[in-house]
């Protein structure tokens, strides 16, 4: 973000927080973008023969 001419963020209400490094500070951000939208789940694989 540091060499970004422009910095655009998207919040969303129903995005988990996570611990670690993931914080943006708001003076970092030009253009800020609320949304209301379901977080993208990726599907859980079934277990195989193999793996059991």
């Amino acid at each position: 973000m540091e060499t970004s001419r422009i910095v655009i963020a998207e919040v969303n209400e129903n995005m988990p927080r996570t611990c670690g490094d993931s914080f943006v500070h708001v003076s970092q951000i030009d253009y800020l973008v609320e949304v209301s939208e379901p977080v993208y789940e990726i599907p859980q694989a079934s277990i195989t023969k193999v793996e059991e």
